[in-house]
Parts: C-alpha cells; sequence; structure tokens
C-alpha cells in the first residue's frame, strides 16, 4: 500500500488582551501550525479510458477515488446531447420499450476534465457500454 505525506496549516486563533478587566484594547492574532498525517493511503488508481472500459462497475468502485456524480435512467427515445452515444449499443425496438436501465458515473479524470462512463446490467454484472471524456467548463 502506498502513503503519502499531507501537510496542512492550522490557524489558532490567540486573544492578547492589553491592560487589565475593563480595559477593551483586545485584538486577535493567528498563529501558524504545520500538522502532518502520516499513513493515508493513495493507492486508488487515477481512472483513465483504458481502465474505465476494462473494469466493471464493483471494479470501478473499488479502483478509483469516489465519483463526483452518479445517475441511474431508463434509456428511452429522448436522451440528451450527452448522453447520445447509448443509441448506438442498442436497437431502436430495445430503447422504446424502456426496459434499458443505465447507471452514469463521473469522476474527476485530471485538472481540466471529466470522465464519464455508462454501464449496463448484463449477465449478472453492471459492465461498461461507453464513456465520454468532456472538458469541466463544457455545458450540454
Amino acid at each position: 500500500m502506498r502513503y503519502r505525506l499531507l501537510k496542512h496549516k492550522v490557524y489558532f486563533p490567540v486573544i492578547l488582551c492589553l491592560g487589565l478587566l475593563g480595559n477593551s484594547n483586545c485584538r486577535s492574532v493567528s498563529t501558524e501550525s504545520t500538522l502532518s498525517k502520516k499513513n493515508i493511503p493513495t493507492d486508488k488508481d487515477t481512472i483513465t479510458e483504458k481502465l474505465a472500459k476494462t473494469y466493471s462497475l464493483q471494479e470501478a468502485k473499488v479502483r478509483f477515488f469516489p465519483p463526483e456524480s452518479i445517475h441511474e435512467f431508463i434509456i428511452d427515445g429522448a436522451l440528451p446531447e450527452f448522453r447520445i452515444c447509448l443509441y448506438n449499443h442498442f436497437s431502436k425496438e430495445e430503447y422504446m420499450n424502456d426496459t434499458i436501465r443505465i447507471k452514469e458515473y463521473t469522476w474527476k479524470k485530471d485538472e481540466n476534465n471529466n470522465i464519464t462512463v455508462w454501464y449496463v446490467f448484463k449477465d449478472s454484472v453492471w459492465n461498461s457500454i461507453d464513456l465520454l471524456v468532456w472538458p469541466k467548463d463544457a455545458e450540454f
């Protein structure tokens, strides 16, 4: 298991009162202390397109950091642009029956991009069927 050392700056407020009781010459001063936390595991994988396509949903939950968002929906004839690629995996008859349940997980890929992976339940496992890497500032 890999570990990393994190340093957190914590500010402790200190009240300095000048004078005796009844004197209102008080001021607040912050002092800085650096705390180190050890033994924080970092053995999670950074999500990549290759890994996202390889792992089932159960494996992805274990291997990757927690997702930014999770959605579950039924594919129908009115998918938004963001999910339009899902039509490529099913016949019109299949998705018009309103029986295909999808789980959508979005992870932070890097500082500028997210990755959304769609899973479908098949053979008793939630398997990835498609993914999209998109800029965090994109509007759909």
